[in-house]
């Protein structure tokens, strides 16, 4: 498994995508539900936004089947393993809050409204990965996303 950094300004879209419109994914699963097939990924091959697609238009074609359309059962027989997995907020997202922060001297109020997020989970998330203090007061040190 490979891992990227990302620029602040790749991750500020990728937010801006997320809340003010239709995602890479949200896409590809739209194109599945008008009845497209693969090959109409427009995304560049062997980007972020191809797999994206990819992955949505996945999404669309096999969970949003409309109602009365068969749908073909499988049954599985023996035990399948039991997987703990446990999700944690990726670090990249509030580095480069972080860092968003310092560079516009944005107070928590202003950085929370700016992104959509109440001022609890911002410094809920912040306090989390060190950035800010146990008091919730910004520690101001630059990181690395």
């Amino acid at each position: 498994m490979t891992n990227r950094q990302y620029n602040d300004s790749e991750l500020c879209n990728f937010i801006s995508e997320f809340y003010f419109g239709d995602t890479t994914w949200e896409r590809g699963r739209k194109a599945a539900l008008q009845g497209g097939s693969q090959a109409d990924n427009p995304e560049i091959p062997n980007t972020f936004a191809h797999y994206e697609w990819k992955k949505g238009f996945v999404h669309g074609a096999v969970h949003d089947v409309p109602k009365g359309t068969e749908v073909e059962e499988a049954e599985v027989t023996g035990t399948l393993p039991v997987i703990e997995v446990q999700v944690m907020p990726v670090r990249s997202f509030w580095a480069v809050l972080n860092n968003q922060q310092i560079d516009r001297h944005l107070t928590i109020a202003e950085l929370a409204r700016w992104i959509g997020m109440s001022e609890e989970r911002l410094c809920e998330g912040m306090m989390f990965f060190g950035f800010y203090d146990p008091d919730a007061i910004p520690m101001h040190d630059r990181v690395a996303v």
